[in-house]
């Protein structure tokens, strides 16, 4: 008899800034279609405890009625950061152990690597390893036991991410996925104009 899978909520973090794009990149169209609609679709196919949306300030336009806006803590201005603390603390208020955030700007992600992803955790939390040991924490399994490691690095001086990922496996918490080479593409991430405009050149090709 298998386990019984153990229970996780989504998010999708649209809180950056998108000063190196221009634009608001959750409102980029693709076929039809804008980013935050496509993103949000993806997660929903996962069937999640719970469907987040992180964002940076409580002034965000309306969104499907299964979708929870949680914008970032007040206090904090350290990118998706802050992002993570105030889900993961939603996520540990409702009761759910793990939380599977997904950035907007990854457009190649899909709902059957995700699962991969959540296949491969074991139960608790994991974080894809992409080429040269570089984590990828926006496409990732994160628990909620990890909430003091999180206020903790919030709180000091290197509010590094990644360097909050490393903590998370060396406390055992996180498990760090290789991801072989020929898979790393569903991870890009369009971070500026000419990035977005060479993803859209190459669905063209």
């Amino acid at each position: 008899m298998s386990a019984t899978p153990v229970p996780f909520a989504a998010a999708l973090f649209v809180g950056g800034r998108s000063t190196r794009m221009g634009e608001d990149k959750a409102a980029l169209a693709w076929r039809g279609r804008t980013l935050l609609d496509r993103q949000l679709d993806t997660l929903r196919a996962l069937h999640p405890a719970r469907l987040f949306l992180s964002v940076r300030g409580p002034d965000f336009p309306s969104v499907p009625d299964d979708v929870v806006v949680v914008p970032d803590p007040a206090q904090t201005d350290c990118g998706p950061l802050g992002g993570l603390l105030a889900t993961l603390e939603r996520c540990e208020a409702e009761g759910v152990p793990r939380l599977l955030v997904l950035a907007v700007d990854m457009p190649r992600m899909t709902a059957d690597r995700l699962r991969l992803l959540l296949d491969q955790s074991e139960g608790g939390g994991a974080i894809p390893e992409l080429e040269g040991g570089r984590l990828e924490p926006l496409a990732a399994l994160w628990p909620a036991s990890l909430l003091p490691e999180v206020r903790a690095h919030l709180a000091g001086p290197d509010t590094s991410f990644h360097r909050l990922a490393r903590c998370g496996i060396e406390a055992g918490k996180l498990r760090a996925l290789p991801v072989p080479p020929e898979e790393e593409g569903f991870f890009l991430n369009v971070n500026r104009k000419s990035d977005w405009d060479a993803f859209l050149k190459s669905c063209k090709a």
